[in-house]
Order: C-alpha cells, then structure tokens, then sequence
C-alpha cells in the first residue's frame, strides 16, 4: 500500500489530537486561559457554549483541520524532499498558527481579540509540537506504508 494522502491524514490527525491534549493540560495548568479546542469551537460555533457537546466539537475540530495540514506536510515533502521532516514539520505548524490566528482576528471572532501573551505563547508551542508529531508520525507511517518519497 503506498498510500501518501492517507499516511498525512492520520499523521496530521494525530498530531491535531497531541496538540489538543497539550492544550487541555495547559489550560488545567493555568498556563494560558484559552487552548486549541477553545480556538476551533469559535471557528465552528462562533461563540461559547458551554458543555461537553462544544467541547467535543472543537476537539474533533481541530484533530480534523490538523488532518487537512498533515496532507499538505505529506504532499510538501513530496514536491521539496524527504530531507529535515521536523524542520519543515514545525515550519508548516507555525505557518498555520500565524495563518488561523490572522484569519480569526480578521473575521472578528470571539476570542481572537487581544489574545494574551501567555495564551500566544503556549498555542505557539502547542503548533511546535503538532509539527513535531506529524512528522514524526509521517516519516513512521512512510516506512511502514511504503509510500514513495
């Protein structure tokens, strides 16, 4: 099975969920007053709303957007090359986070308003570390998917 499409989908998806997790625990940390799943629930819902069915629609929201990046990552190596996976890994997760944080403050949504340092900071890291997982995971399902790089 050589599969490319699929092996950045389930890479990306993975990573979207790694970076969801780190928000969450963030957020419990006090860290930062807002995480990914916060961010992607106004991108679906517009506004807050509170419970667990919102919740879940912004987690599998931004497990979903992560997929979509784990296909362009997967198509990326295939157009430059198969050389330095994490730094064009982190390069594409922190393009998306400047990308999505721009669109939201030029769509006016709730919670991209003077966003706080600390809540820049740890999404920041948080695309860092969605990069990191992708490619890690791409380059593993590469291997053993077979995919032609």
């Amino acid at each position: 099975m050589r599969d490319r499409l699929t092996a950045g989908a389930i890479a990306g998806f993975a990573g979207g969920v790694a970076q969801d997790i780190f928000g969450i625990i963030a957020k419990a940390l006090k860290l930062t007053d807002r995480g990914f799943v916060d961010f992607a629930e106004r991108f679906m819902l517009y506004k807050n709303y509170p419970g667990v069915l919102a919740f879940l629609i912004g987690f599998i929201a931004q497990a979903l957007i992560g997929a979509v990046i784990g296909v362009i990552f997967a198509y990326l190596i295939k157009f430059t090359s198969s050389r330095f996976y994490y730094f064009k890994g982190v390069g594409l997760g922190i393009f998306f986070w400047l990308m999505l944080g721009l669109a939201g403050t030029a769509y006016r949504l709730p919670l991209f308003k003077e966003v706080p340092p600390a809540a820049s900071l740890m999404t920041l890291i948080g695309a860092i570390l969605f990069g990191v997982v992708t490619a890690y995971l791409f380059k593993l399902l590469t291997v053993k998917l077979r995919v032609d790089l």
